[in-house]
């Protein structure tokens, strides 16, 4: 592991329309030395093979065939990555790459840098206001049942170093592993900043986040199951490096 650079994991299934453009502005962006590492889960549209054929010796592609889900792919993302520093972001536009200079400033007197929708100068444009709502609200009752000074629980970009992933791991199977994550690191007094960021809808290619209020709801049983086991039970075996 080489310290004083950064590596940026990019979880993919069916992102060939925005990975290259992204892959190429975190680039173009970042002023520290910086790889990227996409996790693929062997897209049918063949997100692996456009980044391949970038050919770009900064950025490096791992294709998954025998294991899939976002929590996981995010994990071999970091534990396979050259820098002490890690960041994890979505891979479909919806957060800017201009952020992460931010982020890696945050961790200047922090352990943890989260892109936050829910601070000041932040703000949630994602795909449907009904998915923005909700989750806003998901995030409400996770800060109250919690009692976490933390306001985007659910962000999905996050900075910090490579050591505190393995040491904390992750648990959970979509966006219920980052609340999880940030709440325990919470409790072992680890340090938190929030960098407001506003994300907005992706523009090609079809969204993972439910949109329909059924769906949401589906989906976020998840989050209220891991809500209420932190408060109550604080139980599971995290996923950690072997």
């Amino acid at each position: 592991m080489v310290q004083n650079g950064v590596t940026v994991v990019l979880p993919t299934y069916n992102e060939k329309e925005n990975i290259c453009v992204l892959s190429r502005k975190i680039l173009e962006t970042v002023k520290a030395s910086v790889e990227v590492v996409v996790v693929d889960d062997d897209s049918p549209d063949l997100t692996w093979k456009a980044v391949e054929e970038m050919g770009l010796p900064s950025v490096r592609v791992i294709r998954r065939t025998n294991e899939k889900g976002l929590t996981s792919a995010i994990f071999r993302g970091i534990k396979e990555s050259r820098y002490d520093i890690v960041v994890w972001m979505d891979a479909d536009l919806s957060m800017p790459p201009e952020k992460i200079n931010e982020l890696l400033a945050g961790l200047e007197g922090h352990d943890i840098a989260i892109g936050s929708r829910y601070v000041l100068g932040g703000k949630d444009m994602g795909d449907t206001r009904t998915a923005a709502f909700m989750s806003r609200m998901l995030g409400l009752f996770a800060r109250t049942v919690l009692s976490i000074p933390v306001h985007d629980l659910n962000t999905g970009f996050v900075a910090t170093r490579k050591k505190l992933v393995e040491e904390l791991g992750f648990r959970g199977d979509y966006g219920e592993y980052c609340l999880d994550f940030l709440y325990r690191a919470f409790r072992k007094g680890y340090r938190i900043v929030e960098v407001p960021y506003v994300c907005v809808p992706r523009l090609k290619g079809e969204s993972k986040t439910a949109t329909s209020l059924l769906g949401f709801f589906v989906r976020g049983r998840k989050y209220i199951y891991s809500i209420l086991r932190l408060r109550f039970l604080h139980a599971g075996a995290p996923t950690k490096a072997s």
